[in-house]
Order: C-alpha cells, then sequence, then structure tokens
C-alpha cells in the first residue's frame, strides 16, 4: 500500500481505517508513524483497552501544526468533541469554525477516522462517545521539537482511556549529559490532582487544578509519581545524537503484569530497555540473561522501586518474564530518528467494564469486556492533546506522523466463567462481547483502598452539575477582601509616620505653591 493510503491531510473525516482481527490467537500490534529521517513507534491497544472517553496529552511546538486522530470500532458512533476555554484558534469543519467551549458532534462508521489539525495546542480538548459506543484515539505531532534548539521528530501514540487513568507512575530516563532533562507532562482530571514527585534531590508536590496540564522537567534519571487522584502522564524522551524527541504513554503501576513479549524492529541502533520493579523482588531478576550488556538495579530514593537498564537489544522479538510484576519502556534510534514505546499495557483490560453503561466503565470498573479480535490501522494521523477528567468524561486525542496505526485485538477467556452478550449495533464482524467479572480496585505501592466513584450520573449531567458549582463557587475578582484593601490605605497613628507625613505634605505644598506663586505674580504684573 503506498504512503497515500493511510495519510489524513487536513481536517475532517476519512475512510483509511483497516480491521484485522484474529480468529485463533492473541495479536500484538506496534504502529511506526514514519517520514523521512522521522518516526516515532507506538503499541496498540486492542477492542478490550479502549473506551467511551477520552482526555489527551501532547507536545506541539508552536510553529508546528497539532493533530489528533479518533477512529470508529462501530457504525453510527455518535462523538462529542468539546474544546477547552482557553483553547486559542478556531477549526473550522463542514462549514462552522470552532473555537474556545464549542461542542463539535459527527457522526463516524466502522472503522471511519476523524483529524482535527491545528495552528494552537489542543491540550484540553475531551472526547465523549454520545451512543455509549467505543472508539479509539491517537495522539502525537508531525514532526516538532521538545527541547528548544533541539532536534526535531515525529511523535506519536495510543492514548489510554480515562479508565485507564492511575494514580501511581514510574518514569526513567537515560543519563545524558548533552541534555540536562525529559519533559513530562501530566494531565489532571475534573477534581484536579495533589501530586507528588519523588526520586531527585528534592521532593516536588504540585497542583494541579481540573482539566488543566503540568510540564515538569525530568533532570534525575529516575522518578515516582504519586497522586491523589488518577492522572495521565506522557514522558518525551531525548535521543543521544541528536536531541530528537519521542512520546509514549507510561504504564501505571497498577497495571504492572509479569510476562511481556516486546519487539524491537530492524534498523534501528541503540536499543534499551528500561525496566521498574519493587526492590524486594529485583535481586531475582537475571538481567543477564536477557541481554549481555545492563546496569545494576537502582533504588529510587524515598521509593520501594528499581530501576534498571538493558542495552544494545537486536531486533526481533525479546520475551521478559519474572515471577513479580514488572513494567517499563523501549527506546531506540536510527541517525535521524528516535522512538518509545511502553513494554506493553499489562492487565488493563481487566479493569474496563461493558460498553452498554458508561457511566459503570470506571477505571475500578466490575466487570471486563473483550471484543473478538479487530485492529484499525488509520492513515498516519496527527498530533494531539487534552485534557479530561476523572469522573468518566469524554477526551480528545491527537496523532502524528506518516503512517500510524489503531488495534483492536482479542483476548482469550478460556478459564472464567463469562456471559455472552450480543452486540446490539448490528453487524460489527457479528462479533460477541464476553464480560468478565471482575473486583478490581485502585490500588497503591503504599496502601490498598477501595475508591468509590459515583456513577449514577451520565457524562452530560456530570458537566451541568460542574458548571453550576463553577457558577456558585466563582467569586469576582474585584469584590475580594483583597482586591478591596488595594485601594485603601491602611492608617498609621505612629509618631515618626505621622511627623513623615506631614513633612511631606509641608514640601510638597512648599514647592507647588511657590511655582503657583510666581505665575500669580507675573500675572498681575501683567495685567498692571
Amino acid at each position: 500500500m503506498n504512503t497515500a493510503d493511510f495519510e489524513i491531510v487536513g481536517t475532517g473525516k476519512t475512510d483509511k481505517g483497516i480491521i484485522i482481527q484474529s480468529d485463533s490467537s492473541e495479536l500484538i500490534i506496534t504502529g511506526l508513524s514514519y517520514a523521512y529521517n522521522s518516526g516515532d513507534m507506538y503499541l496498540v491497544r486492542d477492542a478490550s483497552q479502549i473506551d467511551t472517553a477520552y482526555g489527551v496529552l501532547t507536545h506541539c511546538g508552536k510553529t508546528y501544526v497539532c493533530q489528533f486522530a479518533v477512529i470508529s470500532l462501530e457504525d453510527d458512533t455518535i462523538i462529542e468533541i468539546t474544546f477547552p476555554g482557553y483553547y486559542s484558534a478556531l477549526v473550522a469543519f463542514e462549514g462552522m469554525n470552532y473555537g474556545p467551549g464549542d461542542v463539535m458532534i459527527l457522526t463516524l462508521q466502522e472503522s471511519q477516522t476523524f483529524q482535527i489539525q491545528s495552528t494552537s495546542d489542543l491540550s484540553g480538548v475531551k472526547i465523549l462517545s454520545k451512543n455509549k459506543k467505543r472508539f479509539s484515539v491517537l495522539s502525537g505531532s508531525a514532526l516538532t521539537n521538545v527541547k528548544p534548539g533541539g532536534g526535531r521528530d515525529h511523535i506519536a501514540d495510543i492514548v489510554p482511556p480515562i479508565t485507564a487513568w492511575e494514580k501511581e507512575y514510574i518514569l526513567v530516563r537515560r543519563n545524558l549529559a548533552k541534555y540536562s532533562y525529559d519533559q513530562v507532562k501530566l494531565l489532571a482530571g475534573g477534581r484536579g490532582a495533589n501530586v507528588s514527585i519523588i526520586g531527585c534531590e528534592h521532593v516536588v508536590d504540585q497542583r494541579i487544578l481540573g482539566y488543566q496540564t503540568y510540564n515538569y522537567n525530568m533532570t534525575c534519571e529516575r522518578v515516582h509519581f504519586i497522586s491523589d487522584e488518577a492522572v495521565l502522564i506522557a514522558h518525551f524522551p531525548l535521543s543521544v545524537r541528536h536531541g530528537d524527541p519521542a512520546m509514549f504513554f507510561p504504564t501505571p503501576l497498577h497495571y504492572h503484569v509479569n510476562e511481556y513479549s516486546v519487539y524491537i524492529p530492524p534498523g534501528f541502533k541503540s536499543c534499551a530497555l528500561a525496566l521498574v520493579m519493587e526492590t524486594m523482588h529485583s535481586n531475582s531478576f537475571n538481567l543477564s540473561r536477557i541481554s549481555s550488556s545492563h546496569t545494576l538495579w537502582t533504588e529510587i530514593s524515598q521509593s520501594k522501586y528499581s530501576t534498571a537498564w538493558l542495552n544494545n537489544l537486536n531486533s526481533g522479538i525479546v520475551e521478559i518474564s519474572h515471577t513479580s510484576s514488572f513494567g517499563g519502556h523501549l527506546i531506540c534510534e536510527m541517525e535521524r530518528s528516535m522512538i518509545a514505546l511502553t513494554i506493553g499495557i499489562g492487565n488493563l483490560h481487566e479493569t474496563l467494564s461493558e460498553p452498554q453503561e458508561y457511566s459503570t466503565s470506571t477505571i475500578a470498573g466490575s466487570s471486563t469486556t473483550h471484543f473478538r479480535d479487530t485492529l484499525w490501522i488509520p492513515s498516519s494521523t496527527k498530533d494531539l492533546h487534552s485534557s479530561w477528567s476523572n469522573t468518566e468524561t469524554p477526551a480528545i486525542s491527537n496523532v502524528t506522523g506518516t503512517t500510524l496505526s489503531t488495534l483492536i485485538t482479542p483476548t482469550t477467556t478460556a478459564s472464567r466463567d463469562v456471559t455472552a452478550l450480543s452486540n446490539t449495533t448490528g453487524d460489527v464482524n457479528n462479533s460477541q462481547i464476553d464480560t468478565v467479572t471482575n473486583n478490581s480496585m485502585y490500588e497503591c505501592s503504599c496502601c490498598k483502598t477501595h475508591v468509590a466513584k459515583d456513577s449514577s450520573n451520565p457524562p452530560e449531567e456530570l458537566f451541568e452539575i460542574m458548571d453550576e458549582l463553577k457558577r456558585n463557587l466563582t467569586i469576582p475578582k474585584k469584590k475580594t477582601s483583597k482586591y478591596v484593601r488595594t485601594l485603601i490605605s491602611a492608617r498609621d497613628n505612629r509618631t515618626s509616620s505621622v511627623a513623615i507625613g506631614a513633612l511631606g505634605i509641608v514640601v510638597l505644598c512648599a514647592v507647588f505653591g511657590s511655582i503657583i506663586s510666581l505665575d500669580l505674580i507675573a500675572l498681575f504684573q501683567r495685567r498692571r
């Protein structure tokens, strides 16, 4: 197939999606967005790992185009896209312009894609399926830089749904003497989030407001993020040679598993795997059986987790397993290109709920849904950015690159009791939905607590409630006591203050009085 068969140009709908399905085995699919001397790679999410609401993070240089793409799983999927109030541009679609606070509604058919391109950052855009049908989102940017004056590259990744957001992440960066930091971007939900960042010399405590983002410059090699509310994190590592950026969404600690199959593409050099696991289990992890070149496990300051690197990996399939759960990411370089992706999405599908009720598809959901293996590969999509609420509001995403793909694969449920539900949309490959009961919950490294979420209201009502609360709780700036006090002089009855004030008045009166007197004398003399 030619590049034009995949590439999406501008803002609008296309029919360039591709569905891949397997009847006999599970699939692991990666997508590579590639252009001349530029590219990024991502792990495609299967049907059990997508949902009906998204909040997207991305990076977009000021002089480059930001983009995101939505890919529909079913016919007649009604998509609602909400632009944040701080969005600073207009998007033209079907004769209408959409700007800050506007809502765009469109309908997509099976495997149909919709892309938005903008000259402004799309952070804070939200996407919701109005009729509870699942879809996928691609995020990225076409040929952009992250570090001012640094190299440029495509960035791309599949956006996790809001139900996949979590409270704890660990990020690892290479010790690059030439580049002092990697950029990390966080997106908070509707309630906002209090985030603590440990691992560097000082603990960073940051409050992120609802639907807002926070940029963090990661100067040390390993960082532990802990939040009181679920957040989304994007990591933008830099290449060793030329500072070209890549982009990926790290897998939260809650979703780590104990076995991965990692695909390393041919043609890349300096491929390395960053691994993360609890320090108490790291001594039994034999790294030498995977790579002859590796670092020692290093514990994160003030954390119970450690990290290590597997270096100089060859192309092909790398099988990694351990008795305890772990996670990590892959980084590879070409002479003029950089790729980065998570090594696996882990047990995310066990937390997603059945698609019939959007209000029940919480990250602590009570059921899991599996579709028959289905994969979408849209044409090259572009950059996206957004913010969302952890009350399961919708989110938006952007895609970048020349050839992006979105996957929908089946998961096997051989040894479980399942209840088959027929697909209500009639003919999405006549696939069945298997619903598996599951008692999943939030689980942080410090404690284990059940997190209850109020799912009695649909997303639209939640938005109305939040808007009403915002109107009732907002105080005009000029009516606050702080502002009023700036217009009032405080009384000071001290003798020294009174004397200085009186002297100032005398001096001012003498100066201005003498000037006025001279003018008055000259005026009278002329009259005489």
